[in-house]
């Protein structure tokens, strides 16, 4: 062999050899970063969920005893702003920035987004109502004309909601902004979105231990579907803004419209408990609907962000 050729050979040897090196690199640097995303989604959950049950288990058993009604209203706040709390001791920990968070609003370029969390979140809250009532008309029914004072206190509870939201960034901070992230680059976008949802049924299962066993296991799972079908909406929301806060807005306006609209409802309690189990899954088909159509534009939206990578 020729002097030129041999070092030619050594040359594509070491350059082989620094390939092989360089991807060893690469994948145990993938490596640590999955093993530290478990290490930090497991410190959150190890934080959040025992904590937040504790307070609301010991805020239920005051309030049913009737005693320091003050401590337990504290105890039972302090519980929703436990995601929140814990999402900003995990930052600090882990020094990753308190920009982890998304806590800022990005309205200026995004308001749109903004109008569309409050009118849409607002018609995703009313819809669950029409469609008990499509299917089972008998059971529960709009009162005789209820619709101009509920038309205005829809309008009215939307601005409430939407100023109310405020006391939602407990949970949205924490689950939005902390936690589906890094969830979502652990073991990808619908796994997420599954996991996420079922964390967050899981968060409140201390509330339905208060209820008998049927109305609890069922509230759980109708609630741990409806976080997974809408987890989609919200982690759209807060994608195009990278912002937490239209996520909030969603999510207050989820829980302010519907108690507005069931007061103006007559429902025959018999049927309606004859038909408890079905009505409750009926309810989940606004949200798997919108849920499910969110999903399909996050999936877009990630093969897109991947091509253009």
């Amino acid at each position: 062999m020729r002097p030129n050729e041999k070092n030619k050979n050594e040359a594509i040897e070491e350059m082989v050899n620094e390939t092989i090196n360089s991807s060893n690199t690469v994948m145990l640097s993938d490596d640590n970063d999955k093993k530290t995303l478990v290490k930090r989604i497991l410190m959150f959950l190890l934080i959040c969920l025992p904590i937040t049950w504790l307070l609301m288990a010991v805020s239920y058993k005051l309030t049913a005893e009737g005693k320091l009604e003050g401590l337990a209203t504290f105890m039972l706040s302090l519980s929703v702003f436990m995601p929140a709390i814990t999402g900003v001791i995990c930052v600090l920990k882990n020094k990753e920035g308190i920009g982890t968070l998304k806590l800022l609003p990005g309205l200026y370029k995004t308001g749109w987004v903004y109008l569309i969390a409050i009118f849409g979140g607002a018609a995703l809250s009313l819809m669950t109502e029409p469609f008990v009532m499509l299917f089972f008309p008998e059971t529960e029914k709009l009162s005789n004309g209820a619709m101009p004072e509920l038309l205005f206190n829809i309008l009215l509870y939307i601005v409430i909601g939407v100023i109310g939201s405020v006391g939602i960034l407990g949970e949205e901070i924490g689950w939005m902004g902390y936690l589906y992230p890094k969830m979502e680059k652990l073991c990808g976008l619908i796994p997420a979105l599954i996991a996420t949802g079922l964390i967050r049924g899981l968060w409140h299962v201390v509330m339905f231990m208060q209820m008998d066993l049927k109305a609890g296991v069922i509230g759980f799972i109708c609630l741990s579907i409806s976080n997974v079908f809408l987890g989609s909406v919200l982690v759209l929301l807060t994608k195009l803004t990278n912002s937490v806060y239209p996520a909030t807005i969603v999510h207050a306006l989820s829980n302010a419209l519907p108690s507005v609209l069931f007061g103006y409802l007559v429902i025959d309690e018999v049927l309606y408990e004859k038909n408890y189990i079905a009505i409750q899954f009926v309810s989940l088909i606004p949200a798997v609907i919108i849920g499910t159509i969110c999903a399909v534009i996050l999936v877009k939206m990630s093969k897109k962000k991947e091509n253009v990578k």
